[in-house]
């Protein structure tokens, strides 16, 4: 509700204009009441003397009852200070109509203080709403799922040995995907693929054109992807790599090296109706580290992943789920 100062039309600047009109009222009949009076003093010394001949003969009719000689006293009275009565009853009128005009001009202030006073509390009120909405919304989004992907098991990521020729490798890893909110999240589309990089310098990606891999599940919330017992995401793809590229991706990050990439986009639900849509980026790296167990000496398989290539590659973005839902399988 929009709030804003008293202006005219409005119920207190209508109640003032009325004090200002009965004290405009009331000073004109202060006027009138002026002018019958010097009419009256004019026409004195013309009916003064018809009066007091009309007296005597009054004086001679007087009844004798007491209460009709009362009367008849009250009368003459009357008669003989009609100018005083005339300008007392003026002067009441005017203390009236003054005293109405007071009474109304406070009945205004207080009507505008009490408009401020609303106006205030309605203030109040509204931020008090606004803070209300703006805690509870922040506790629907403290609780949406953030659901970020998770490598398990990269040991097939690549041959692991350096070769003098070319090879041909299927590539293979397991992803899960970790819930950093305390709602499940609804997975509806993953669309990934593995790009072999120079240096950590990202490809341009089109999202669109990445393989869509087959992987509706709910995560839990606050679940993550090494626990999960879901099942992971199974992601295959063909690589060559040529012997200076095998070299380069088993070497150390200085002055030559490759890493593989894990770049896509993840599409979830949430339990209040949005629809959530993650861009990632994840660096992998696995490689064998000559180990001596028991006196002999054993390759054991090291590895990281680390998310890379900032807001451009890993972002969040939400809104209210579609109707239909382009993702729905049909039929």
């Amino acid at each position: 509700m929009e709030h804003r100062p008293l202006k005219r039309g409005d119920k207190g600047v209508q109640t003032k204009h009325r004090a200002w009109l009965i004290l405009a009222l009331g000073l004109l009949l202060i006027v009138i009441v002026d002018r019958m009076y010097a009419v009256n003093i004019a026409s004195y010394a013309v009916q003064e003397e018809p009066k007091k001949v009309e007296e005597r003969k009054h004086e001679k009719q007087r009844p004798d009852s007491p209460v009709l000689s009362f009367i008849a006293d009250v009368e003459d009275q009357i008669e003989a200070h009609e100018k005083l009565l005339i300008v007392l009853a003026t002067i009441a009128i005017a203390v009236f109509t003054a005293t109405l005009w007071t009474a109304t001009e406070g009945l205004f202030r207080m009507a505008e203080r009490q408009a401020k006073d609303m106006e205030h509390s309605l203030t109040i009120s509204r931020k008090a709403a606004d803070a209300a909405k703006e805690s509870a919304d922040s506790a629907v989004k403290s609780a949406m799922p953030v659901l970020f992907p998770y490598v398990t098991d990269m040991s097939r990521l690549h041959p692991l040995h350096s070769s003098d020729t070319p090879i041909t490798h299927d590539a293979n890893i397991l992803i899960g995907f970790d819930n950093y909110g305390k709602t499940p999240g609804i997975i509806k589309q993953v669309r990934a693929q593995l790009f072999l990089t120079e240096r950590d310098e990202l490809p341009q990606v089109d999202i669109e054109k990445l393989a869509d891999h087959v992987y509706s599940v709910i995560v839990p919330g606050e679940a993550r992807g090494k626990d999960l017992m879901t099942g992971a995401l199974d992601l295959k793809q063909t690589i060559t790599l040529n012997p200076t590229e095998l070299s380069e991706l088993l070497s150390e990050a200085k002055d030559r090296f490759r890493r593989f990439a894990l770049i896509g986009r993840v599409i979830y639900d949430d339990l209040f109706g949005n629809r959530h849509t993650n861009r990632f980026c994840i660096k992998l790296r696995s490689w064998m580290v000559p180990t001596p167990t028991g006196g002999v000496v054993i390759n054991v398989l090291h590895a990281f992943q680390v998310a890379q290539g900032g807001s451009r590659y890993n972002k969040v973005t939400s809104e209210r789920t579609p109707e239909p839902d382009p993702l729905e399988p049909t039929g």
